[in-house]
């Protein structure tokens, strides 16, 4: 086995969040409430025709599955001829916590596995990740550290080469996220804002020079449970995406 010595790194810093409802992928991190078992997620292009939008050709599929405690189980995804391209399986410790993640091909081989330890300090909480991508081996972690004089989250990552710290302003429902090139030069900036619900309202993002040069807004339609069924996601005003989700609810 060969170690390729990639370490990847996530800071969280919270007040009143932790470090199972970060680590763990329920209904909520997926805009959804209520007994869901399973949503099938349908993403299309976008056809303008006599100042009406409708859903154009299929781009992909998923289909996410839940348990009864409302934690994400399974997540496919489909290319637009309906083929299996990623399978991805979720594995939970007896207090919902995050523990294994199995990433599988479209032919059913395991490409990657995410395995993590926890160690608990009266401060910090440390995430061990191990992780295995196709027979190489990457250590990770994510550190939680506990702070009683913040009321926002923030996230600290550097990924294949790319940094990016964000934090949550609960002040205005919004997230701010800066995205920095690997030499930690500004790239790019990024508020997203929320609604009463928590669903994405808007994303701009704004140049290094903080002009922006990018402006997305979305509009929902809802099931009778509350859910969002329709979503179209314009780009500048212009619609370029359509996502339709077919629910099931185990009541």
């Amino acid at each position: 086995m060969k170690n390729c010595g990639l370490v990847i790194l996530f800071i969280l810093l919270f007040g009143g969040i932790n470090a199972q409802t970060f680590l763990s992928h329920d209904l909520a991190d997926n805009e959804l409430k209520g007994d869901v078992s399973r949503v099938k997620i349908f993403y299309y292009n976008v056809v303008t025709k006599f100042d009406t939008t409708k859903p154009g050709d299929l781009v992909k599929m998923e289909i996410l599955e839940f348990n009864e405690k409302g934690l994400l189980t399974q997540e496919k995804s489909f290319s637009s001829d309906g083929n299996l391209t990623t399978k991805i399986k979720y594995f939970y410790d007896k207090n919902n916590s995050l523990k294994k993640m199995l990433y599988v091909d479209g032919n059913g081989d395991i490409t990657s596995t995410i395995k993590l330890n926890y160690l608990d300090s009266s401060n910090t909480l440390r995430v061990n990740m191990d992780i295995e991508v196709n027979g190489l081996y990457v250590d990770g972690y994510v550190n939680i550290i506990k702070s009683e004089n913040l009321s926002s989250v923030g996230i600290n990552a550097l990924i294949l080469g790319e940094n990016s710290i964000s934090y949550f302003d609960s002040s205005e429902n919004k997230k701010i996220s800066y995205i920095f090139k690997n030499n930690w030069k500004l790239k790019k900036i990024e508020i997203v804002y929320y609604n009463n619900k928590n669903e994405k309202i808007r994303k701009k993002v704004y140049s290094k020079n903080l002009n922006i040069f990018d402006d997305i807004t979305y509009k929902y339609e809802y099931d009778s449970k509350g859910n969002w069924i329709k979503r179209i996601k314009y780009h500048n005003e212009i619609p370029k995406e359509i996502c339709k989700r077919e629910i099931e609810y185990s009541d």
